[in-house]
């Protein structure tokens, strides 16, 4: 597995190879977070019910374990995009919060 800096890199290339750097996909990718976010929450309160296994909003079975990874990946990808677009560093704002917390 490559470090944090490379990977972020490559989601950054694949990113720009995909258009999806430019301002015209700002909204777009904040929805993708909501999203992401959204699945991540409903695939967390099945787990902490206990549950394995579920039935997505799409009619999808669907292993709890799997869904909460899935969806904490969705997030990171699309917030490195997203903190591209916002001219905002990732790192930066973590020490920041981490500082504030």
């Amino acid at each position: 597995m490559k470090n944090y800096r490379e990977l972020e890199q490559k989601i950054l290339d694949y990113a720009d190879d995909n258009d999806l750097l430019s301002r015209d996909n700002l909204l777009g990718q904040t929805n993708k977070i909501l999203r992401d976010t959204e699945a991540l929450h409903l695939a967390s309160r099945m787990n902490s019910q206990g549950r394995k296994e579920f039935i997505t909003t799409g009619n999808k079975i669907v292993k709890v374990e799997d869904e909460v990874k899935t969806n904490f990946g969705k997030l990171l990808f699309n917030l490195i995009i997203l903190a591209e677009l916002q001219g905002v560093s990732l790192e930066e704002e973590l020490e920041i919060a981490y500082k504030n917390k």
